[in-house]
């Protein structure tokens, strides 16, 4: 039996955005070539039908994903439907980009923006999505693990700005939380963007009062 190639993977679902030709289309080849289920996303429907049946023509795992990355609500809702129609992104390439090579005096505050836009704000607003969904997943691993509901709470608080989150996976740690763990969040700076929230308030309060009744 041949060894196992060093880079594999199978299994995995990675999502490409601008990747109707070039280089977006060329890496998704190459994570497709890995044994990865690729999602080609890119504006023009019919343009990205044709680049996923040419890699399904290689024999590779090709699916189609169109929706502008500029357009936050567009790209919210095509990547619901795709976590909910063919499972979770494993891998994330923001590889979608826009040039524009005229000289400043003719480039417009408006053209900027929209530049900006697409190399910033979408590949954030994508991200964010994908770790968000991470985040939960990983939790499965080890539901029980204090240290990690702790730690990805930080994480979605600090990185990704969503207290929401943050307070989900507290939910789960609270709980579990001994006096010394509660001695802890009162002073860790992590968590001072939420100490206000109600929700927040209520938690420690609950799990305070637990470890004062000896439980």
């Amino acid at each position: 039996m041949p060894p196992p190639p060093v880079f594999a993977l199978t299994g995995h679902t990675a999502l490409i955005t601008g990747s109707v030709r070039g280089l977006g289309l060329e890496m998704a080849r190459g994570l497709a070539a890995a044994g990865a289920r690729v999602v080609l996303n890119g504006r023009d429907p019919v343009r990205l039908g044709q680049a996923a049946q040419l890699l399904a023509d290689e024999g590779l795992k090709a699916v189609a994903c169109p929706f502008d990355v500029t357009d936050a609500d567009a790209t919210t809702a095509a990547l619901e439907s795709l976590l909910e129609g063919s499972g979770p992104v494993d891998i994330l390439v923001n590889n979608v980009g826009q040039r524009d090579r005229r000289g400043l005096d003719a480039v417009t505050s408006a053209d900027l923006a929209r530049m900006v836009d697409t190399h910033v704000f979408s590949a954030y607003r994508i991200s964010r999505y994908v770790a968000q969904d991470l985040i939960r997943r990983s939790m499965l691993i080890d539901p029980e693990n204090l240290r990690m509901c702790f730690n990805f709470a930080c994480g979605a608080i600090n990185y990704l700005h969503d207290i929401p989150l943050a307070l989900e996976m507290l939910e789960q740690a609270f709980p579990k939380m001994t006096a010394d763990w509660l001695d802890h969040v009162a002073i860790d700076p992590d968590l001072d963007p939420m100490r206000e929230h109600p929700r927040f308030q209520a938690l420690l309060a609950e799990a305070t009062a637990r470890v004062a009744a000896g439980n």
